[in-house]
């Protein structure tokens, strides 16, 4: 697969988004979403709780998180006086820093990427992310610009750390099988599987895990397998030149058809083509 990277105009504006998060703001999400950044949490006091990835993460204080928010996600539990920093960055952003490429396979894939534990560097990280928030709402040129290496500096070293990807703390799944539901479906949505493979391994019939699917994210089964595939297009539109087809395929789509047609309904109507030229608008790509 030829990969190739974009490089960003120093001119043009970024894009990214740095702000606080408090839980009084609001708490848990209604309903499983998506969008096309790469996220990062840092949470200084308190925890959250996900369902992403193929499992329930959550989200301990002085661990700094990067996960690919394509895929679909929900903050299921957030503890009261939950406080930190979040940020999103744009896909073409995060790539032109020529991250090691391995970092991408496991944010693509649907890994909750974590820093590993160190009472120093996480005392930092919540001093530094502090100094980002305050920085980034004055919407300053020269300070944009050291923001970004800073971001860029700090990515380097967390996708150097000896990380599993993995928090520590587990929760308990809203219903016993779900979770092995949801590694299962996340370790095969690229290939042919149909709603009776997935059951299975929750050791449940089909219908009853369509419902369990729907109670816990508000969503269907279908829906979210047909996104985790539309987030694979995506990192697959913008990171290679791959053909359309070969896209689809590659993305666990049978043909165009249902390739264009599900990425048209979770993007508004943007079409892949739009999608990977919207990408590029500010942006020059060249391969690596």
């Amino acid at each position: 697969m030829k990969r190739s990277g974009p490089v960003i105009d120093m001119n043009a504006p970024l894009g990214f988004r740095i702000w606080g998060y408090d839980a009084s703001h609001g708490t848990n999400m209604a309903r499983a979403h998506s969008h096309p950044d790469v996220e990062m949490n840092f949470i200084s006091s308190g925890w959250m709780r996900y369902v992403f990835g193929g499992r329930i993460v959550t989200v301990s204080p002085g661990r700094l998180a990067l996960f690919w928010a394509s895929i679909p996600h929900q903050g299921i539990d957030v503890a009261p006086k939950t406080r930190g920093v979040w940020g999103t960055f744009p896909l073409p952003l995060v790539l032109s820093w020529n991250l090691p490429w391995k970092l991408g396979e496991r944010l693509m894939r649907g890994e909750f990427v974590m820093s590993s534990p160190d009472k120093v560097r996480d005392t930092f990280d919540g001093f530094m992310l502090d100094r980002w928030v305050g920085e980034f709402s004055r919407k300053e040129p020269e300070t944009d610009r050291t923001l970004r290496l800073e971001i860029e500096a700090r990515m380097r070293r967390l996708a150097g750390e000896n990380n599993s990807g993995r928090s520590r703390e587990r929760a308990r799944p809203p219903e016993p099988g779900f979770e092995s539901a949801l590694a299962f479906l996340h370790a095969h949505y690229l290939e042919e599987i149909r709603a009776s493979d997935i059951a299975r391994a929750a050791g449940w019939n089909a219908k009853y895990l369509m419902r369990v699917f729907k109670r816990t994210l508000n969503m269907s089964m279908g829906e979210y397998l047909s996104r985790l595939r539309v987030s694979h297009a995506q990192w697959l539109l913008i990171a290679t030149d791959e053909t359309m087809l070969d896209v689809a395929y590659a993305s666990g789509f049978q043909s165009l058809a249902p390739f264009y047609q599900a990425f048209g309904r979770i993007t508004n109507g943007v079409t892949p083509l739009q999608y990977r030229k919207n990408s590029q608008r500010d942006s020059e790509f060249k391969s690596r």
